[in-house]
């Protein structure tokens, strides 16, 4: 999956969209993204860089929109 445009949700309900850089497994999947942004905010600059640590993440998709 690394290099696929994916989805990430966190706890709170936020998504965001990004290219998968790296996941690790350790105990539970946490990401890092890079080119994340708020899904209800597309406009919104970029970050370089989004890390979604285990204990935040709800859940990730492809995101096949893009």
């Amino acid at each position: 999956m690394q290099g696929n445009r994916v989805v990430a949700t966190v706890k709170g309900g936020a998504q965001y969209a990004g290219i998968l850089a790296t996941a690790t497994c350790e105990g539970e999947l946490s990401l890092a993204l890079r080119q994340a942004h708020p899904v209800d905010d597309p406009a919104a600059v970029p970050k370089p860089s989004l890390v979604i640590l285990a204990r935040d993440r709800k859940s990730t998709r492809l995101n096949s929109s893009h």
